[in-house]
């Protein structure tokens, strides 16, 4: 797998919903949990198929949470990422008292997000700051990338998340 750009955090889980979008029908989405320490990178590559287009959706959360605090994020990206849910890519809902209480305090975050095209020059990228426990969605990444100025065409749809 590549390494590229950093997820960077002290010791954090991030969610990530890939979502891709057909001109036919909704297809699946993939939630994939990263887990990293700080100044860690992990990256992921994918292709959107011509024609398609994906959405992203991060939540990043640090390792010093209970588990109650993460099965309720899990949850929330559970319900907003499945197709037939009448949440399907809205926010999350508001946070019970308790979530609220055992997530006030916590240090900023420093986890960034680049998404980029493979092998584009100059890269055409999109680089994001994440805070702990916020969603953050990333709609329509070829579109989105292929107004960029590094766009290449015949690179296809090839993308990396790291």
């Amino acid at each position: 797998m590549r390494q590229s750009h950093p997820i960077n955090s002290n010791k954090m889980m991030l969610f990530i919903t890939l979502l891709c979008l057909s001109a036919l029908q909704l297809c699946q989405s993939y939630p994939i949990i990263f887990e990293t320490d700080h100044n860690d990178r992990q990256c992921i590559d994918f292709n959107i198929p011509d024609g398609d287009d994906a959405h992203l959706l991060f939540i990043p959360l640090n390792d010093d949470i209970d588990e109650t605090i993460e099965d309720w994020y899990v949850t929330q990206m559970s319900e907003i990422t499945r197709h037939e849910s009448k949440r399907f890519m809205k926010e999350l809902d508001m946070a019970p008292s308790d979530i609220v209480a055992k997530t006030r305090g916590v240090a900023k975050s420093k986890v960034t997000v680049t998404v980029e095209q493979i092998g584009s020059r100059p890269p055409s990228s999109k680089t994001v700051n994440l805070t702990y426990f916020k969603l953050y969605k990333m709609q329509n990444i070829a579109e989105m990338l292929s107004k960029n100025k590094g766009w290449d065409k015949s690179r296809g749809q090839l993308v990396s998340v790291s």
